[in-house]
């Protein structure tokens, strides 16, 4: 009895300290570390953000002061801060064809280095082209820098990326970590009524996984 008691509190114990040390961070990773989400809800602060005037494609709520999810999302990584690299992609498809010049994204970190690539990439059968930035595939890319805490809303970050797109077609919006950093971003989800759709997602460069059709994505705009 003795020794079930100590058992127990022991367990009871180890789990009082991760506990805290999650409590300490303000966020976990979830779902094989692909999904990033925030322990206390109650703890962010919200700053009323600026919607993309005129978007050619948005899942950005209208609201300035509930524009995303502040709390949940999919996890941007590289390097020893988690110990491994997440890459995110969500698509979009236009209803007619049109030029875009930037990217609108809701952005957050969580420890290391507050950047990342946002790029538009082709589609191939169903899926992006390819993982990495730097390959065929890629239609533009620019590198976004960020301060928002994760947890927090509404700030948006804008990155140039100029490019013709045809109406009907899937593009890819893609999430990527610069390769020599050590970080924990995250790619805040959409709250919009249009903000669920096909989701994929990397995990140390391997190819791209999906989690199926409907499922949460990024928030971002075109525009």
């Amino acid at each position: 009895m003795k020794k079930t008691v100590l058992a127990i509190g022991f367990a009871l114990l180890t789990l009082s300290a991760l506990a805290a040390v999650a409590a300490d961070r303000g966020a976990i990773t979830i779902n094989g570390g692909n999904q990033s989400v925030v322990m206390n809800h109650q703890a962010g602060k919200i700053t009323p953000g600026k919607p993309p005037k005129a978007p050619l494609y948005s899942n950005f709520n209208s609201s300035t002061s509930n524009m995303y999810n502040c709390c949940t999302g999919w996890t941007i990584s590289e390097g020893s801060t988690l110990g491994y690299e997440f890459t995110a992609a969500n698509p979009f498809v236009l209803k007619k064809n049109a030029k875009m010049k930037s990217i609108t994204s809701a952005l957050s970190t969580v420890e290391g280095n507050a950047d990342g690539y946002v790029e538009l990439v082709k589609d191939c059968s169903g899926e992006p082209c390819k993982v990495d930035y730097e390959g065929k595939g890629t239609i533009c890319h620019g590198t976004a820098s960020y301060t928002q805490v994760f947890g927090n809303c509404c700030a948006t970050v804008t990155t140039k990326c100029k490019a013709k797109i045809t109406k009907g077609k899937s593009y890819w919006i893609v999430m990527e970590s610069v390769g020599s950093e050590n970080n924990w971003n995250v790619w805040n989800w959409s709250d919009a009524s249009n903000g669920a759709g096909y989701d994929s997602y990397s995990y140390n460069d391997a190819a791209w996984a999906s989690n199926g059709n409907s499922y949460d994505q990024g928030a971002f705009s075109v525009q």
